[in-house]
């Protein structure tokens, strides 16, 4: 029994934590594709550099825009570092993590398959976007464009890629459990307004409607979401309250409570 509960404990400690919000999300939604999440992450970080995985960012979350802060304001966060990886699990992701390297390739009605070594995957990364390029492989001493069958990848668990992800290196001056407020800037989220003017010549009235509607292009579902939606100067100015440079390696980034608009201000 000591033993079993030995390695228990041993695989427990060896396990990455995967944090996922607690409570409801605020977003802040600007007419111009533009938006920033804020939630709340419950986490427990132990003394030193610790990894800790986030399961929940959008598809188009802008990683130079990532701030965690202690929510209390007793603890100062530091990234050390951080990878964000928002495709999920496909052929062309999985080929370019084998760019360099040998591929077992199928080809036509072969039944034994040919190594090739992938040149170019055949992704093309923007600020925005992985626009596709065709890849560039090598088999049997020829070069060519194109892949010359279908690839069979070596046996790897592409768990990680089933959904977007952060993977953190984080590193707090007072270890324990705190809630850290999550905030980044993402696209994917525009609202537009909408207008009806229906005029009664009968009764010499017209009836004025507007609403509003909302596109979630995100990629992630935001349930029982607090929303704010800004345009014009209102929205510049609150940018400049939620955004700025996020916390990679400054431990005094964000230290303390701190005051953000709110719908009342505008």
């Amino acid at each position: 029994m000591l033993a079993a509960a030995t390695a228990l404990t041993v695989l427990a400690l060896l396990q990455t934590p995967v944090v996922e919000p607690a409570g409801d999300p605020t977003l802040t939604i600007l007419a111009d594709d533009f938006s920033i999440v804020r939630e709340v992450l419950p986490l427990n970080l132990a003394p030193g550099v610790q990894e800790v995985i986030f399961t929940k960012p959008t598809l188009h979350l802008k990683p130079d825009s990532v701030v965690l802060r202690d929510v209390a304001g007793r603890r100062n966060v530091r990234i050390r570092s951080q990878v964000y990886r928002s495709e999920r699990l496909s052929e062309r992701e999985l080929l370019s993590r084998y760019e360099g390297q040998t591929v077992d390739f199928l080809r036509g009605d072969e039944t034994v398959p040919t190594p090739c070594r992938v040149i170019r995957a055949g992704w093309v990364r923007d600020r925005y976007d992985h626009d596709y390029c065709e890849p560039i492989v090598e088999c049997n001493g020829k070069t060519s464009f194109g892949l010359p069958g279908v690839p069979l990848f070596p046996s790897w668990d592409g768990a990680e890629l089933l959904e977007p992800q952060i993977r953190w290196q984080l590193e707090v001056d007072q270890p324990g459990q705190f809630d850290a407020e999550l905030r980044y800037v993402t696209r994917g989220l525009i609202w537009r307004p909408h207008y009806s003017l229906i005029a009664d010549e009968e009764r010499n009235t017209l009836e004025f409607f507007g609403w509003i509607a909302i596109e979630n292009e995100s990629g992630r579902t935001f349930e029982h979401a607090r929303v704010l939606l800004l345009d014009g100067a209102s929205a510049r100015d609150h940018t400049r309250v939620l955004t700025g440079p996020g916390n990679f390696g400054n431990m005094n980034a964000f230290n303390g409570p701190e005051e953000v608009p709110t719908t009342d201000d505008y």
